[in-house]
């Protein structure tokens, strides 16, 4: 599922205006099928809703990080109980790990039972072929694909894992970190009074966002039915 309509089915699950939301999204399918685009050709009208829906899109990624960042850091730190920090922080980074490992593996037998690319139409360009020839063979072939993916879940460079919004990386960081801030008891105040400071303004920020989700998520529809 694309990122749009994973964070469209969460607001329409999650936000306390729902209503509104899932009268956006009757309401965008429905011009989006009314006004498609035709051969290809965006009128202005099509290039205002993918303007306002991508700029929806980008306000909600923009505090996805900070947001995710302050509240487990402020969770774990305070927890204060080390016993319980070791508990949940396993918990935590088994989930990742089993989740990764299932969708990997669910990957993997696909792509070896269906072989994607083998018998492709030969109005497809040749290049395209070759390129999906050789993603399912690196699948197929690299013996180091699992192991790989877990070294990949440890961050080189927080950072790094940071600017690039590489999401596991970034929340394997995070849980060790809040963890080494409860265990240093009074030392931590000033970092965790700063991410205590910084959720609760991100999360301000979101309610500023969530006042344009009606008009963002009829745009998004309208313009992805389209």
């Amino acid at each position: 599922m694309k990122l749009h309509w994973q964070i469209l089915v969460a607001l329409g699950l999650g936000v306390k205006r729902n209503w509104h939301i899932f009268f956006a999204l009757l309401a965008g399918i429905t011009v989006g099928i009314m006004f498609p685009i035709v051969n290809g050709q965006q009128t202005f009208f099509h290039e205002v809703l993918s303007f306002a829906g991508q700029a929806f899109i980008n306000l909600i990624q923009m505090v996805v990080i900070p947001l995710i960042v302050s509240a487990i850091i402020v969770g774990i730190a305070s927890l204060g109980d080390s016993k319980q920090l070791g508990k949940i922080g396993a918990r935590m980074l088994l989930y990742y790990i089993l989740i990764a490992t299932i969708a990997v593996s669910i990957g993997a037998g696909l792509s070896l039972a269906f072989k994607p690319g083998k018998n492709v139409a030969a109005t497809i360009n040749q290049q395209q072929a070759e390129t999906v020839r050789e993603q399912v063979a690196h699948i197929q072939t690299d013996k180091t694909n699992l192991s790989q993916m877990y070294l990949n879940m440890i961050p080189k460079n927080p950072i790094e894992s940071l600017a690039k919004a590489e999401l596991v990386p970034i929340i394997v960081f995070v849980i060790i970190f809040g963890t080494a801030l409860a265990m240093i008891g009074d030392l931590s105040r000033p970092v965790v009074s700063f991410f205590e400071s910084t959720f609760a303004a991100t999360m301000r920020v979101t309610d500023w966002i969530m006042v344009l989700a009606t008009p963002g998520i009829f745009a998004l529809t309208a313009f992805t039915v389209g």
